[in-house]
């Protein structure tokens, strides 16, 4: 499972380097698809994060058109560092 979540994580880089090269900006699209899946139907899943995978969801926030979509991701990431009680924060 390692070695595989390894190889998308070196995709995923490949992947924003090849746009940040072209000077491209990601659509909001992209991140409306993983603000979906970190929140995973109300549970933000950042914490379970590995280093790696949380960096590259940064750079691919950062590499996005800005967005509500992206301030979201940004602010789930951000709330799994925090030492804060477990409990669900709506908007």
């Amino acid at each position: 499972m390692l070695c595989r979540a390894q190889t998308l994580i070196n995709k995923l880089r490949e992947f924003l380097k090849d746009f940040r090269d072209a000077g491209k900006e990601l659509g909001a699209d992209y991140i409306s698809l993983v603000v979906a899946c970190l929140e995973n139907d109300g549970d933000n899943i950042c914490s379970r994060l590995s280093p790696d995978m949380f960096c590259v969801i940064v750079e691919l926030v950062l590499q996005t058109e800005a967005c509500l979509e992206g301030e979201r991701c940004l602010f789930l990431l951000a709330v799994s560092t925090l030492p804060l009680p477990r409990h669900r924060i709506e908007f």
